[in-house]
């Protein structure tokens, strides 16, 4: 026996299915960002599982544990391949002159605010006592110059054996946490690649018949805007590392690899990584100066900061866009204020995200104007077309013509007036 539910039926089933998906995600909000970095792990490894099944004809079971096997085997090699070189270039930096600098700074820092404990202001004495001698306080530090004697040492000694101890159990209990965690979320990643298909095909057997063409193009440009994020930011964080290291070698620039490869790693972070990955390298300037440009640390500054202004104007200019596309083209304040909320819902995974979920959200934004106003739902997503390049010699004809056409116009100019003829 069919029988149909009522209006009212269906908006209580929608509202209560609706409510539990938000208690579960509640629910489950300590898990979730280790899920979506195993989703993230599966869209990011899916080409390879593709190229593994489809060209190679791998199994797909053994094309997922083939490409999760080269990306441990990856994760491996990175650190012995990274962590020397980085040594390397970290022993240039002269750990010890940045921090004399940073003592010096201290001192000075210290010498105005014991300078200006008591301004006068129209011949009238004004105490900042209570607000420099806390900050004097804690400049001065709580360091104790007296030499410590055995008794004080023996005394000491239990309690140093206790934060030891104590420091070995945090140290194993994070380790065996971090591991496990990796291994999860690995075992997670593997399921979702193995059904990834089913996952696809039953979300749109879920929709009525008419409208699974349509979501099937709009799940298409939602994969298309993450595809070209996560291709998009892998390349340009590669090519920003290699152009950092270069320039920064160039001119002479102390730990430049290292240096390098912190631009690389911080471009990951729209809009803020860029000026995040300068602070280190305007330090490191200011006081190393240049291995051996004859000029002074602080015109060595200038000169990082003109380094580092090119990089970006050709990364926002010319690399990005060539790279990601259209997908991502949002407004850079628009990606600051993502960052800025990213970051203060979901930490360092939302400040990744925030550009991708933004683009998400301006996809899904138009497609459901569009269908409120009856209007083709993705006209406004899809690449404008390029006019098609025209025959060799159509192209050279058509030059000529123009360049006939302004020799017609020269020469009628060039004519003589009425006025200037001869009488």
């Amino acid at each position: 026996m069919e029988t149909k539910w009522s209006s009212t039926t269906k908006y209580i089933v929608a509202i209560g299915f609706v409510l539990v998906v938000i208690s579960v995600l509640v629910a489950s909000r300590a898990v979730l960002g280790m899920i979506m970095i195993a989703a993230i792990l599966a869209f990011l490894t899916y080409p390879v599982v593709r190229f593994l099944n489809g060209r190679l004809r791998f199994p797909q079971g053994l094309a997922v544990l083939t490409t999760y096997l080269l990306l441990v085997l990856v994760l491996a090699l990175f650190p012995i391949i990274i962590i020397p070189v980085s040594i390397d270039a970290i022993k240039a930096i002269n750990i010890e002159a940045l921090f004399d600098w940073l003592q010096a700074q201290v001192g000075g820092l210290e010498s105005w605010l014991a300078s200006v404990r008591t301004i006068d202001i129209f011949n009238i004495r004004l105490s900042l006592a209570a607000v420099v001698d806390p900050a004097l306080e804690v400049l001065a530090g709580t360091a104790s110059s007296e030499p410590a004697s055995l008794e004080r040492l023996l005394n000491l000694a239990p309690t140093a054996v206790g934060s030891v101890t104590g420091l070995a159990r945090f140290l194993a209990s994070t380790i065996s946490s971090v591991a496990l965690t990796i291994f999860v979320t690995l075992v997670i990643s593997i399921y979702f690649s193995l059904d990834a298909a089913k996952f696809y095909h039953g979300f749109l057997m879920m929709a009525p018949d008419e409208y699974r063409k349509e979501l099937s193009a709009l799940l298409d440009k939602v994969a298309h805007v993450w595809s070209a994020f996560f291709r998009g930011q892998i390349t340009v964080s590669l090519i920003l590392a290699i152009i950092t290291w270069l320039g920064a070698t160039a001119i002479g620039l102390p730990g430049a690899f290292i240096l390098g490869f912190t631009a690389g790693v911080l471009a990951l972070i729209p809009s803020l990584g860029p000026i995040l990955s300068l602070i280190p390298a305007v330090i490191v300037a200011l006081v190393q100066g240049s291995t051996y440009l004859p000029v002074s640390n602080l015109t060595f500054v200038l000169v990082v900061l003109g380094l580092y202004l090119l990089i970006q104007q050709l990364e926002g200019n010319l690399i990005t866009p060539r790279i990601v596309g259209q997908a991502i083209d949002l407004p850079p304040v628009v990606v600051l204020m993502g960052v800025v909320i990213g970051t203060s819902a979901a930490g360092l995974l939302g400040t990744v995200l925030a550009a991708p979920v933004i683009a998400t959200a301006r996809v899904l934004a138009v497609y459901a104007w569009n269908k409120i106003l009856d209007r083709e739902p993705f006209y406004q997503l899809d690449p404008k077309p390029t006019p098609p390049n025209p025959p060799v010699g159509e192209s050279v004809r058509s030059a000529f013509e123009r360049l006939q056409t302004q020799y017609q116009l020269i020469a009628a100019v060039a004519q003589p007036w009425p006025g200037d003829e001869e009488e």
